[in-house]
């Protein structure tokens, strides 16, 4: 996502799909990115970046509000099927304290979300 000569996601889409690839980490939950994989088929693992965990460790609304804006607004049709935090956080003494937080509050939100609830608490 950070590279100067990446393919349109549309044809990143077409690639995974000729390829058999069923499956996709996506490290920060842009919508475009989102909307992209509308009606691909392909696995979404989405994921709550370092510099989002504290305030989501810190407010349940917060964490409210980002399943409802990452999650809610594209699922079913984007197949998101897990939620990762943080990314190596436990390693970065500046992340690491509010990985568990951010779960809870994560995880509190996906119970109240029943889009959330039947694609990830399975």
């Amino acid at each position: 996502m950070v590279g100067d000569n990446l393919l349109p996601q549309k044809e990143a889409v077409a690639l995974m799909q000729n390829n058999n690839i069923g499956k996709l980490r996506i490290f920060d939950a842009q919508p475009d990115t989102l909307k992209a994989y509308t009606n691909s088929g392909i696995e979404i693992i989405v994921r709550v970046t370092n510099d989002e965990l504290q305030n989501i460790s810190s407010s349940q609304e917060v964490a409210d509000k980002w399943v409802k804006d990452k999650i809610q607004a594209y699922y079913p049709a984007t197949n998101i099927k897990y939620i990762s935090v943080g990314d190596q956080a436990l390693e970065k003494p500046e992340y690491g304290t509010y990985v568990l937080p951010a779960l809870n509050n994560i995880q509190v939100a996906c119970l109240t979300t029943p889009h959330c609830t039947q694609s990830l608490m399975k």
